[in-house]
């Protein structure tokens, strides 16, 4: 109590140092808020809206294990457009693969494609 009336004697004799003080603890309090709004943005939502990626070595890899065995390929044209494509990889290079589809189309891509996620691979219904 006795604390609590030397603080009111205080503020009474210079309230323009109270007023300084109590803005200068809200600026500190904002600038707290805003690193902990960042953080949180950055590291906690990006976890769930990003998807980790394997390097680029590892998805030509995954290409050469791929090479004679029948899959269907869903390339994504961009504005919300997709194919999907029936065949097999029958050629692996050092920057692009090739597909060979059931109507003996030839359709080149690249690793980044596969990547990014714009070529994706899956097992055909049979």
């Amino acid at each position: 109590a006795v604390f609590f009336q030397q603080y009111i004697v205080q503020v009474a004799c210079r309230p323009y140092h109270f007023l300084f003080a109590l803005i200068s603890q809200i600026a500190v309090l904002c600038v707290k808020i805003r690193l902990i709004k960042y953080v949180f943005c950055c590291f906690v939502n990006n976890l769930t809206m990003r998807t980790v990626n394997d390097s680029i070595l590892i998805t030509k890899e995954r290409i050469r294990r791929l090479v004679g065995v029948p899959l269907v390929v869903k390339v994504m044209s961009g504005r919300g457009k997709s194919s999907l494509y029936h065949g097999e990889v029958t050629a692996v290079f050092p920057a692009v693969f090739s597909i060979r589809t059931d109507s003996g189309e030839v359709k080149t891509f690249s690793y980044s494609d596969v990547h990014s996620g714009n070529v994706l691979f899956l097992k055909p219904k049979d």
